[in-house]
C-alpha cells in the first residue's frame, strides 16, 4: 500500500470550483467538482450561450496513468492543485485550453513528425470524434512544456449527476449576486425561473 499516496488523498480539500472561462473567442461556464476522498475530479462545461454541454469523471488512477504516459509523473491532490491554479490564472507556469479532435491530432502529428498523408487520415478519424472536447493543462517546465489531456463528452442528455452540479452552481450564483447587492428585481425573477427549470428537469429524471 502506498502510505503517502492514501495519506495526500485523505488530506484533500473538498473542491468544488465554477468560472466563466473563455476559448478561442468563445465563452464556457467550467465546473470542477471533487470531494475529500479524492477518488475522483468531475469536470463540466458548458457554452455559455448555446448551452452545449460536454463532461466526464476521471478517477485518481486514470489521471496519474495520463501523467504518467507524459514522463511527468503528478499524484492526484499536485495534479488538482495545477488544475485549479490553471483555471484561476494562478500561475505563469499552468495554463489550460480546449482543443477538438482535430485539433489534437494536428498537435500530434506535429510532434511525431508525420506526414499530410497522415493528416488526411486523422481528418477522417476526426468525423467519428468531432463531439468530443479535450481539456489540456499545460505544465511549462525549463525548456519543455507537458500537456495532459482530458477527454470531455458531449451530453445529450445531461446526467442526473450533471444536473445536480448545474443547480447547485446556479444556487452558488444567485447567493453571490444576492450578497453582493447587484441582482435587479427583474434579474432575480429571470434567475429564479431558471433554477425551477433545472430543478423541474431533475425530478423528471430521479
Amino acid at each position: 500500500v502506498d502510505l503517502p499516496h492514501v495519506a495526500a488523498r485523505a488530506a484533500m480539500e473538498a473542491l468544488d470550483l465554477s468560472t466563466t472561462v473563455t476559448f478561442h473567442g468563445v465563452q464556457y461556464v467550467l465546473t470542477l467538482a471533487a470531494d475529500r476522498a479524492g477518488d475522483s475530479v468531475s469536470i463540466d462545461l458548458e457554452h455559455e450561450t448555446e448551452g452545449t454541454r460536454w463532461s466526464g469523471v476521471f478517477s485518481a488512477r486514470y489521471v496519474e496513468e495520463v501523467t504518467r504516459k507524459t514522463g511527468n509523473f503528478k499524484r492526484f491532490p499536485v495534479f488538482l492543485k495545477m488544475l485549479v491554479a490553471a483555471v484561476n490564472r494562478e500561475s505563469d507556469s499552468v495554463f489550460i485550453d480546449l482543443l477538438t479532435y482535430a485539433d489534437l491530432e494536428v498537435l500530434r502529428a506535429r510532434k511525431e513528425g508525420h506526414t499530410a498523408a497522415h493528416g488526411s487520415a486523422a481528418s477522417v478519424s476526426s468525423v467519428r470524434h468531432n463531439n468530443r472536447r479535450y481539456l489540456i493543462l499545460t505544465y511549462a517546465v525549463e525548456w519543455d512544456r507537458v500537456h495532459y489531456p482530458l477527454q470531455l463528452t458531449e451530453e445529450e442528455e445531461p446526467s442526473t449527476s450533471s444536473l445536480q452540479r448545474t443547480i447547485k452552481r446556479l444556487r452558488r450564483e444567485l447567493a453571490t449576486r444576492r450578497a453582493a447587492g447587484n441582482l435587479s428585481a427583474e434579474e432575480l425573477g429571470a434567475e429564479v425561473v431558471r433554477l425551477q427549470r433545472e430543478n423541474d428537469n431533475l425530478r423528471q429524471r430521479l
